[in-house]
């Protein structure tokens, strides 16, 4: 693939994962849901652990420069994003069908984003901006990890049944 199509499919699926970052579900004050993993774990599967890692830094500075009313932004939630990316990369670059192999690498991916990144990073991350203790945000953070664990799961269960259809449509 030349670098033009690479630049403007990466452009594409950063301003979609913006986009449904936006359109994020809150519900209450603790949980949060929103697909914007989705097009992170598309630019991964098709171009690699750095590029689905810069799909989710770079929409994630995005939101914050289209709207920067919520506080400074912080690098850390950026690279947070970044490793999610990082991490479909390296589970699922060049994954072309939803096989049982692949079924336990979702589960294994998913598992170890939700225990380290959302429960474990995060929890620390937000321990500093809210003045609180580790275990008070673990626990306001559990409902939101587990629910959207599994709309990643099945996020991308669907996604990985689909990936040869996708793949012919955007030529890649």
């Amino acid at each position: 693939m030349n670098n033009t199509k690479r630049i403007c499919t990466m452009a594409m699926l950063i301003a979609i994962a913006f986009v449904l970052g936006s359109a994020a579900i809150r519900i209450g004050a603790t949980i949060k849901i929103s697909f914007k993993f989705l097009p992170t774990f598309v630019s991964a599967v098709f171009f690699g652990p750095l590029w689905g890692g810069m799909c989710g830094i770079l929409s994630d500075a995005l939101a914050y420069l289209i709207n920067p009313g919520s506080g400074p932004y912080l690098i850390q939630i950026g690279l947070v994003e970044f490793l999610y990316g990082l991490s479909y990369g390296i589970f699922f670059h060049k994954a072309n069908e939803l096989n049982k192999k692949n079924m336990i690498k979702v589960f294994v991916c998913i598992l170890i984003n939700t225990l380290i990144l959302s429960l474990g990073v995060m929890s620390f991350i937000l321990m500093d901006l809210t003045n609180t203790t580790f275990s008070q945000v673990l626990i306001t953070r559990i409902p939101s990890s587990i629910l959207n664990m599994v709309l990643q799961i099945s996020g991308i269960s669907i996604l990985l049944k689909y990936m040869p259809s996708l793949k012919k449509i955007s030529k890649i």
